[in-house]
């Protein structure tokens, strides 16, 4: 019976050595990231410096900077340090689902709630329903070759920003 659990041992460990060979696709773990034969990932948290786990929309802008909106407001990643802009800063409402660069280099943040902002680096301006928003549940946005900013909304259709 001893010889039986050897063998099986044995055997258990020679499928699970060679089913980790270097041609599969094995995972090792080591600081937060996670190495696959099909690359490298790793993962940020509010561990990490996001404001929230929950991430709705992502960009990168002009200067490389990566934009993510979340459940709680917005961070901006320099591939070092990591800022949170919230309602405090003059973001319309905290959990945004889409954002934009446009054309002058202008971030739009549409919100789930209460309509859209728009960021120039300095300044945020705060778009509504009572400014002509369709909704202030705005989903996606979209500029086109003519400059003009396309708001898709939760329930309210479509709403097109001419400036």
């Amino acid at each position: 019976m001893k010889s039986k659990i050897a063998f099986t041992t044995l055997a258990v460990f020679a499928i699970l050595m060679f089913s980790c060979s270097k041609d599969d696709n094995s995972i090792s773990s080591s600081g937060g990231s996670t190495t696959t034969a099909q690359g490298i990932w790793t993962n940020y948290t509010t561990t990490d410096g996001l404001v929230s786990d929950y991430v709705y929309a992502i960009i990168e802008d002009h200067n490389n900077n990566l934009w993510f909106g979340t459940g709680g407001g917005i961070n901006k990643f320099d591939g070092t340090n990591w800022t949170t802009y919230t309602t405090t800063d003059g973001l319309a409402d905290n959990e945004v689902s889409a954002i934009i660069e446009d054309h002058n280099n202008n971030l739009w943040f549409g919100t789930w709630g209460v309509g859209v902002s728009k960021f120039d680096g300095t300044n945020w301006t705060t778009y509504t329903t009572a400014d002509g928003l369709a909704s202030g549940h705005v989903r996606a946005i979209i500029e086109d070759h003519n400059n003009n900013l396309w708001f898709g909304t939760d329930g309210g259709g479509i709403s097109k920003l001419t400036l």
